[in-house]
């Protein structure tokens, strides 16, 4: 399963590089340069950090840590920072194609008042979107009220929607999940030191499943310090 898993990333991966890429300076405008692609392109974002809020577009494949020349990446080194300031980054709608930010940081979201879709501060998912290879921390979600993933939260109609693979969720805050809360699946990730203060301290599972993770040192106030699931969540290699 994890083989064919990957292999279907890897053609993404080079389906996309064979569109249009786009080259994104520390200096230049990250969101503009998303909004102007088209589905299937690819932008390629240099190492620095990139400040504000941050709304994927449908089809445009997003890939950090870039030297440079664009000829190699460093780990996490793309940093997206809202500065406490709304959140990082935002699925607008369900998507029709797959669509991937790869290898950010994303990290200092913070809402503090409802939201029509009441999901995380640092990313906020829907169908067929996705991130891989990312750290996303130090992201709260300050209400009282139903809040969704302080670091990620998904909402999909297909709990077979795979969210996050390889990521990082560190040291976020939020009611339901205080790292993560989705519906649909997590792979190979590590939610360590996240609070929640209601249920699901790392992740709160909502008919999702989470597939070879480590989940450790995280807190809640209410149900599951490690993990809530409700409904028919599941965890698997874990």
């Amino acid at each position: 399963m994890k083989k064919l898993y990957f292999l279907a990333l890897s053609i993404f991966a080079s389906a996309s590089l064979m569109a249009t890429q786009v080259q994104v300076k520390a200096v230049d405008n990250l969101q503009a340069a998303v909004n102007a692609a088209n589905s299937g392109d690819t932008v390629l974002v240099q190492a620095g950090t990139y400040e504000g809020n941050f709304t994927m577009k449908d089809g445009v494949y997003v890939s950090g840590g870039w030297n440079e020349d664009f000829t190699a990446q460093t780990k996490h080194a793309s940093i997206l920072d809202a500065k406490a300031d709304g959140r990082v980054l935002n699925q607008p709608a369900n998507f029709e194609t797959l669509t991937i930010w790869d290898n950010f940081t994303i990290q200092n979201g913070k809402l503090t008042a409802i939201q029509s879709d009441k999901l995380g501060s640092g990313v906020a998912l829907m169908k067929k979107g996705r991130v891989i290879n990312c750290l996303i921390q130090n992201n709260t979600f300050d209400y009282s009220g139903n809040c969704m993933g302080g670091g990620l939260g998904q909402e999909t109609g297909d709990k077979n929607d795979t969210c996050a693979i390889n990521c990082v969720v560190r040291n976020n805050k939020g009611t339901h999940g205080g790292g993560v809360r989705i519906r649909g699946v997590i792979l190979n990730s590590l939610a360590e030191k996240n609070i929640a203060t209601n249920n699901g301290g790392g992740i709160y599972l909502q008919a999702g499943a989470a597939y070879n993770c480590v989940i450790v040192n995280n807190t809640s106030n209410s149900g599951g310090g490690g993990v809530d699931m409700f409904g028919t969540g599941s965890l698997v290699n874990c």
